[in-house]
């Protein structure tokens, strides 16, 4: 039937348009980290005397003490999460409350940079430093 062979290219351009229209989520923003926040590669050396801007590495239990400090004193948090794909991003957070996703516990807070609620899973907070 010609009018259902034209429907489906029409649904077809349409996806097609809106997957070049997708913004990946690992691309949010025209500039993911800043110039002072890019590090060495693990096992390269770096000149001396740098010294790292980086938030310090955390464990958990210090994720989780970090954030409850961050909440009571209304602080900023900076941190590098690592997303699902194991890409390292800088983030600067205020953050709003901790809930649970699945058993697993979740900062919400507000992404400064994109202005916007998110949710971040504590276990894959790397580096974390609350911001007075």
């Amino acid at each position: 039937d010609p009018e259902q062979a034209e429907a489906r290219q029409k649904l077809h351009r349409l996806v097609a348009e809106a997957r070049e229209a997708i913004t990946d989520p690992s691309r949010r923003g025209v500039v993911h980290s800043a110039p002072e926040k890019l590090h060495a590669v693990p096992g390269s050396k770096m000149a001396k005397g740098q010294d790292s801007a980086l938030p310090p590495k955390v464990t958990a239990t210090e994720v989780r003490t970090l954030i409850d400090q961050a909440l009571s004193k209304d602080a900023d948090i900076e941190m590098i999460y690592v997303t699902k794909t194991g890409q390292r991003m800088p983030v600067t957070v205020q953050p709003q409350r901790l809930a649970f996703k699945s058993d697993s516990p979740v900062l919400v807070g507000l992404d400064r940079a994109e202005d916007a609620a998110r949710t971040y899973l504590l276990e894959q907070i790397e580096r974390l430093r609350v911001i007075l």
